[in-house]
């Protein structure tokens, strides 16, 4: 059995952590069919290119996966950072 300080101390730590791992959607409504749509133009166009083992090539292949994460879940981790929300405020 834990003493009762240290269940104090856990179960703040656990519920910092666990607001911590909350990911709030930051990203509006028109926002992730144009990130979607640029990221699968993207892999179209280094589809039919094909270069291998250049290093535009890569980062190319990481922005495109980072605009269709961004799209699919509609959280972009640079928003986050910077306090930024293209979202609509809920009505009350």
């Amino acid at each position: 059995m834990v003493n009762l300080p240290a269940r104090r101390w856990l179960g703040a730590d656990l519920h910092s952590l666990k607001h911590f791992l909350i990911i709030r959607k930051n990203v509006g409504s028109p926002d992730p069919m144009l990130r979607i749509f640029l990221a699968l133009i993207l892999l179209g166009v280094l589809w039919q290119e094909q270069r291998t083992g250049t290093p535009l090539l890569f980062w190319l292949v990481v922005l495109a996966q980072l605009l269709l994460g961004t799209g699919t879940f509609g959280y972009c981790p640079l928003y986050g950072l910077l306090g930024i929300s293209t979202r609509r405020a809920l009505p009350s």
